[in-house]
Protein backbone atom coordinates (compact mmCIF):
# COMPACT_ATOMS: atom_id res chain seq x y z
CA UNK A 1 0.00 0.00 0.00
CA UNK A 2 1.48 3.45 -1.19
CA UNK A 3 1.25 5.94 2.07
CA UNK A 4 0.20 8.84 -0.37
CA UNK A 5 -3.06 6.81 -1.22
CA UNK A 6 -3.79 6.36 2.34
CA UNK A 7 -3.43 9.79 3.00
CA UNK A 8 -5.31 10.87 0.11
CA UNK A 9 -8.61 8.30 1.72
CA UNK A 10 -8.22 9.71 5.00
CA UNK A 11 -8.50 12.56 3.37
CA UNK A 12 -11.55 12.01 1.63
CA UNK A 13 -12.80 10.24 4.41
CA UNK A 14 -12.27 13.20 7.12
CA UNK A 15 -13.96 15.80 4.35
CA UNK A 16 -16.92 14.28 4.42
CA UNK A 17 -17.39 13.93 8.48
CA UNK A 18 -16.36 17.65 8.25
CA UNK A 19 -18.87 18.76 6.08
CA UNK A 20 -21.57 16.95 8.15
CA UNK A 21 -21.08 17.34 11.50
CA UNK A 22 -18.24 19.97 11.46
CA UNK A 23 -16.23 17.82 13.51
CA UNK A 24 -12.77 15.64 12.47
CA UNK A 25 -12.25 11.95 12.82
CA UNK A 26 -10.36 10.50 15.19
CA UNK A 27 -8.41 8.14 13.18
CA UNK A 28 -8.31 5.05 13.90
CA UNK A 29 -10.59 4.87 16.50
CA UNK A 30 -7.84 2.98 19.07
CA UNK A 31 -6.39 6.08 19.40
CA UNK A 32 -6.16 7.96 22.40
CA UNK A 33 -6.93 11.60 22.76
CA UNK A 34 -8.45 13.62 25.56
CA UNK A 35 -9.06 17.71 26.04
CA UNK A 36 -5.97 19.31 26.46
CA UNK A 37 -3.62 17.29 23.85
CA UNK A 38 -1.47 18.89 21.82
CA UNK A 39 -0.14 17.20 18.51
CA UNK A 40 0.51 17.89 14.92
CA UNK A 41 -2.44 17.64 12.76
CA UNK A 42 -0.66 15.91 9.29
CA UNK A 43 -0.94 16.05 6.03
CA UNK A 44 -3.01 12.68 5.93
CA UNK A 45 -5.32 14.55 8.69
CA UNK A 46 -4.63 12.66 11.77
CA UNK A 47 -4.04 13.83 14.81
CA UNK A 48 -0.16 13.11 16.40
CA UNK A 49 -0.44 13.37 20.16
CA UNK A 50 2.67 14.91 21.47
CA UNK A 51 1.97 15.84 25.11
CA UNK A 52 -1.01 16.97 27.07
CA UNK A 53 -1.06 20.48 28.89
CA UNK A 54 -1.46 18.25 32.41
CA UNK A 55 2.18 17.70 31.92
CA UNK A 56 3.02 21.61 32.11
CA UNK A 57 0.99 21.81 35.10
CA UNK A 58 -2.35 23.09 33.70
CA UNK A 59 -5.69 21.14 34.89
CA UNK A 60 -8.58 21.60 31.47
CA UNK A 61 -11.79 21.91 33.35
CA UNK A 62 -14.23 19.54 31.62
CA UNK A 63 -18.05 20.80 30.42
CA UNK A 64 -20.65 17.89 29.25
CA UNK A 65 -22.12 18.77 25.97
CA UNK A 66 -24.97 17.03 23.81
CA UNK A 67 -25.72 13.38 23.98
CA UNK A 68 -26.23 11.78 20.73
CA UNK A 69 -27.97 8.11 20.18
CA UNK A 70 -26.29 7.39 16.93
CA UNK A 71 -24.47 8.69 14.36
CA UNK A 72 -23.34 7.14 10.78
CA UNK A 73 -21.36 8.14 8.05
CA UNK A 74 -20.94 5.81 4.79
CA UNK A 75 -19.96 6.16 1.38
CA UNK A 76 -19.12 3.61 -1.32
CA UNK A 77 -19.96 0.57 0.72
CA UNK A 78 -22.74 -1.88 -0.76
CA UNK A 79 -23.76 -4.48 1.78
CA UNK A 80 -24.75 -8.22 1.52
CA UNK A 81 -26.62 -9.61 4.62
CA UNK A 82 -26.72 -13.48 5.43
CA UNK A 83 -29.36 -15.25 7.81
CA UNK A 84 -27.96 -18.07 9.95
CA UNK A 85 -28.24 -21.51 8.12
CA UNK A 86 -28.17 -19.67 4.86
CA UNK A 87 -25.93 -20.18 1.63
CA UNK A 88 -22.81 -17.76 2.46
CA UNK A 89 -22.35 -14.95 0.41
CA UNK A 90 -20.72 -16.03 -3.15
CA UNK A 91 -16.48 -15.52 -2.70
CA UNK A 92 -16.84 -14.66 0.58
CA UNK A 93 -15.41 -16.11 4.06
CA UNK A 94 -18.89 -16.03 5.92
CA UNK A 95 -19.85 -19.47 8.01
CA UNK A 96 -23.02 -21.18 6.42
CA UNK A 97 -23.85 -21.77 9.95
CA UNK A 98 -23.85 -17.88 11.05
CA UNK A 99 -25.35 -14.59 10.56
CA UNK A 100 -22.89 -12.43 8.63
CA UNK A 101 -22.67 -9.49 6.19
CA UNK A 102 -20.30 -9.04 3.19
CA UNK A 103 -19.23 -4.80 2.43
CA UNK A 104 -18.26 -4.55 -0.79
CA UNK A 105 -15.94 -1.58 -1.36
CA UNK A 106 -15.34 -0.81 -4.64
CA UNK A 107 -13.62 2.87 -4.84
CA UNK A 108 -10.70 3.80 -2.56
CA UNK A 109 -11.76 5.79 -0.19
CA UNK A 110 -14.82 3.70 0.58
CA UNK A 111 -15.79 4.35 4.09
CA UNK A 112 -17.95 3.67 7.01
CA UNK A 113 -18.71 4.95 10.59
CA UNK A 114 -21.40 3.64 13.16
CA UNK A 115 -21.37 4.78 16.60
CA UNK A 116 -23.96 4.18 19.49
CA UNK A 117 -24.60 6.71 22.48
CA UNK A 118 -22.03 9.18 21.81
CA UNK A 119 -21.35 12.11 24.44
CA UNK A 120 -19.38 15.44 24.04
CA UNK A 121 -17.21 16.55 26.40
CA UNK A 122 -15.81 20.53 26.15
CA UNK A 123 -12.90 22.33 27.58
CA UNK A 124 -14.71 24.75 29.84
CA UNK A 125 -12.34 27.48 30.88
CA UNK A 126 -11.29 28.20 27.46
CA UNK A 127 -9.95 31.86 28.51
CA UNK A 128 -7.33 30.23 30.95
CA UNK A 129 -6.35 27.35 28.54
CA UNK A 130 -5.34 30.46 25.75
CA UNK A 131 -3.30 32.22 28.92
CA UNK A 132 -1.57 28.93 29.60
CA UNK A 133 -0.95 28.74 25.69
CA UNK A 134 0.81 31.87 25.54
CA UNK A 135 3.05 31.25 28.43
CA UNK A 136 4.71 28.15 26.56
CA UNK A 137 6.59 30.57 24.39
CA UNK A 138 6.38 29.05 21.36
CA UNK A 139 6.60 30.73 18.11
CA UNK A 140 4.23 31.11 15.09
CA UNK A 141 6.31 28.42 13.59
CA UNK A 142 5.83 26.03 16.10
CA UNK A 143 1.93 26.54 16.25
CA UNK A 144 1.36 26.93 12.82
CA UNK A 145 2.23 22.63 12.63
CA UNK A 146 0.20 21.75 16.21
CA UNK A 147 -3.27 22.20 17.55
CA UNK A 148 -4.70 21.66 20.70
CA UNK A 149 -7.77 19.59 21.32
CA UNK A 150 -10.92 21.43 22.54
CA UNK A 151 -13.73 19.05 22.17
CA UNK A 152 -14.30 15.07 21.71
CA UNK A 153 -16.99 12.61 20.92
CA UNK A 154 -16.93 9.81 22.88
CA UNK A 155 -18.75 6.64 22.00
CA UNK A 156 -20.16 3.45 23.82
CA UNK A 157 -19.34 1.65 21.06
CA UNK A 158 -18.25 1.69 17.36
CA UNK A 159 -16.77 0.34 14.65
CA UNK A 160 -15.42 1.69 11.21
CA UNK A 161 -13.53 1.07 7.99
CA UNK A 162 -11.55 2.67 5.50
CA UNK A 163 -10.00 1.41 2.23
CA UNK A 164 -7.30 2.22 0.51
CA UNK A 165 -7.61 0.43 -3.04
CA UNK A 166 -10.00 -0.32 -5.32
CA UNK A 167 -12.39 -3.37 -5.01
CA UNK A 168 -11.85 -4.55 -1.32
CA UNK A 169 -14.10 -6.51 0.81
CA UNK A 170 -14.80 -6.96 4.57
CA UNK A 171 -16.79 -10.22 5.72
CA UNK A 172 -18.13 -10.45 9.64
CA UNK A 173 -19.69 -13.20 11.06
CA UNK A 174 -22.44 -13.05 13.93
CA UNK A 175 -24.00 -15.37 16.37
CA UNK A 176 -26.09 -17.97 15.21
CA UNK A 177 -29.09 -16.34 16.75
CA UNK A 178 -28.47 -12.80 15.31
CA UNK A 179 -31.05 -11.90 13.28
CA UNK A 180 -30.51 -9.72 9.80
CA UNK A 181 -29.73 -7.41 9.08
CA UNK A 182 -27.93 -6.69 12.35
CA UNK A 183 -26.18 -3.00 13.43
CA UNK A 184 -22.05 -3.08 13.47
CA UNK A 185 -21.98 -1.92 16.60
CA UNK A 186 -23.78 -4.76 18.05
CA UNK A 187 -21.84 -5.90 21.42
CA UNK A 188 -24.54 -9.00 21.56
CA UNK A 189 -24.26 -9.88 18.58
CA UNK A 190 -20.18 -10.94 18.66
CA UNK A 191 -19.21 -9.73 15.71
CA UNK A 192 -16.21 -11.15 14.08
CA UNK A 193 -13.62 -10.35 11.14
CA UNK A 194 -13.47 -13.32 9.00
CA UNK A 195 -11.73 -10.88 6.26
CA UNK A 196 -10.38 -8.13 4.77
CA UNK A 197 -8.84 -7.27 1.93
CA UNK A 198 -5.27 -6.30 2.18
CA UNK A 199 -5.91 -2.61 1.17
CA UNK A 200 -8.79 -2.07 4.09
CA UNK A 201 -8.15 -0.84 7.56
CA UNK A 202 -10.95 -1.78 9.99
CA UNK A 203 -11.79 -0.87 13.77
CA UNK A 204 -14.88 -3.51 14.29
CA UNK A 205 -17.11 -2.51 17.86
CA UNK A 206 -14.88 -0.82 19.21
CA UNK A 207 -15.96 0.24 22.96
CA UNK A 208 -15.20 3.47 23.99
CA UNK A 209 -13.31 5.45 21.41
CA UNK A 210 -12.88 8.83 20.76
CA UNK A 211 -15.00 9.08 17.59
CA UNK A 212 -14.08 12.47 16.55
CA UNK A 213 -12.82 16.18 17.64
CA UNK A 214 -12.69 19.88 17.50
CA UNK A 215 -8.89 21.44 17.60
CA UNK A 216 -8.28 24.91 17.78
CA UNK A 217 -4.53 26.98 17.50
CA UNK A 218 -2.97 29.41 19.09
CA UNK A 219 -2.60 32.63 15.96
CA UNK A 220 -2.13 36.20 15.80
CA UNK A 221 -4.26 38.68 14.28
CA UNK A 222 -4.59 38.65 10.56
CA UNK A 223 -3.77 41.82 10.92
CA UNK A 224 -0.79 42.27 12.92
CA UNK A 225 2.31 41.10 11.49
CA UNK A 226 4.43 40.43 14.70
CA UNK A 227 4.10 37.64 17.08
CA UNK A 228 3.16 39.89 20.28
CA UNK A 229 1.99 38.35 23.63
CA UNK A 230 -0.91 40.72 23.19
CA UNK A 231 -1.66 39.31 19.68
CA UNK A 232 -2.05 35.93 20.63
CA UNK A 233 -5.76 34.29 20.75
CA UNK A 234 -6.94 30.63 20.42
CA UNK A 235 -8.79 30.36 16.98
CA UNK A 236 -10.82 26.99 16.11
CA UNK A 237 -9.73 25.26 12.72
CA UNK A 238 -13.18 25.44 10.46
Amino acid sequence: MVKNMADIAVKKFQKRYHGRYLEYVNWPLNRAVVLGDIGKWSSGKVFSREFNMDSLGFKVEIRNGATISSRELEGGITRAYKAAGKAPVYNSALLAAKAGVSLAMKKGASFLLEAQTLRTEIVANMTALEKALVNMGKGADWWQHRVVITSILKAEVATAALTFSDNQRVDINADVTTPVPFQLTDISANLKLAYKGEGTSVDLVVEGPVVAFQHATLRKGRWYQSWEVSQLALEANA
